[in-house]
């Protein structure tokens, strides 16, 4: 039974979004089994808070990362420091 445990990085993130993102974004909130947020208002740090905050909570990490710096590949290497087993699907997904 997998279950969707959302942790974003503010309250605000989505208000630069066109409408219809809008309405997938509310969607998949409202479909979640339950949702944090980081942060009211988004902040230069909210994003890597939350990526660290998604390590802490995880079990295990499936990612798709093709870049070897920015907020993912910060996010796989803060996971693999802190033992948490890492899966990067970029791969797989490119050789289909």
């Amino acid at each position: 039974n997998i279950k969707l445990h959302l942790v974003l990085p503010c309250i605000s993130q989505a208000d630069k979004w066109s409408s219809e993102d809008k309405r997938m974004y509310k969607r998949i909130k409202e479909e979640s089994d339950s949702v944090e947020y980081i942060s009211f208002d988004y902040t230069p740090h909210c994003m890597n808070r939350r990526n660290r905050a998604l390590v802490d909570k995880a079990g295990y990490c499936i990612a798709y990362c093709t870049q070897t710096s920015g907020g993912s590949a910060y996010t796989i290497g803060y996971a693999m420091d802190n033992d948490v087993e890492v899966e990067n699907i970029a791969h797989q997904v490119n050789s289909i």
